[in-house]
């Protein structure tokens, strides 16, 4: 088994990265969160990211005040905010912040490889992308639920259960693919969209199991909150 953990601190903003990503998986195509965290404010300094096939969901675990972000030649004012508001934010152009506030954020990356991956392994025939309004926060209480839900095992990602964090990726991929996806049809329905309570192949759990052949059914989570039964298949199970 291969896991994708990295836990980084830079010395310069103090700002301190801890991470974990869906395991057995190219780690281009994994979907990952992300804990993010300053201690200090430097408002001379800006820290540089994005530029990079990719989309992120932030879930700001503090209130943060009114800041500037700098999306590639433009100058973003963005607006004070609340704790548990969340936001997306397109990564495909060189982004930098403002670091004049303390930061602490959680944050679900979808890389657009991990994105094609998780349709092909859940039967999804397209995803176009994602369409949002890059940066509004808004509150989104399945992203909230799930955030908080992974926020402790970021203390210490080594000891993360690896089941629970990966379909807890899973489950936001979903969500964020019935929400936001541009082009979406699920084979296993065969129809635009899902109902409320339906069975369907859950592809996260079998990799790990002792028989293959052994059928299991858990307990999950639809996109929009309300409870769903997986018909799980051995295929892979992780986390």
């Amino acid at each position: 088994m291969t896991s994708n953990l990295n836990t980084m601190t830079d010395g310069t903003h103090r700002m301190h990265v801890k991470m974990i990503g869906e395991m057995d998986v190219d780690p281009e195509e994994a979907l990952y969160v992300v804990r993010t965290q300053t201690f200090a404010h430097h408002p001379d300094e800006t820290v540089s990211f994005g530029d990079r096939d990719a989309d992120t969901v932030q879930l700001h675990l503090d209130d943060t005040p009114a800041t500037t972000l700098y999306a590639g030649s433009k100058v973003v004012e963005m607006p004070r905010g609340m704790a548990l508001e969340c936001s997306m934010r397109d990564l495909r152009q060189p982004l930098a912040w403002r670091a004049d506030h303390r930061l602490d954020m959680l944050s679900f990356d979808i890389p657009s490889k991990a994105l094609t991956r998780w349709a092909r392994d859940n039967g999804v025939r397209s995803v176009g992308g994602l369409s949002f309004q890059d940066g509004v926060r808004q509150h989104d209480e399945v992203i909230k639920g799930f955030g908080l839900a992974l926020l402790p095992f970021l203390d210490d990602p080594a000891f993360a259960p690896r089941l629970f964090v990966d379909c807890v990726l899973n489950a936001v991929c979903s969500h964020l693919v019935r929400r936001f996806g541009t082009t979406y049809n699920m084979d296993s329905c065969r129809s635009r969209h899902l109902p409320v309570s339906a069975e369907f192949p859950c592809p996260i759990l079998s990799k790990h199991s002792g028989n293959p052949s052994e059928k299991r059914r858990i307990n999950g989570c639809c996109s929009d909150g309300s409870n769903a039964r997986w018909n799980c298949s051995e295929k892979r199970i992780w986390l």
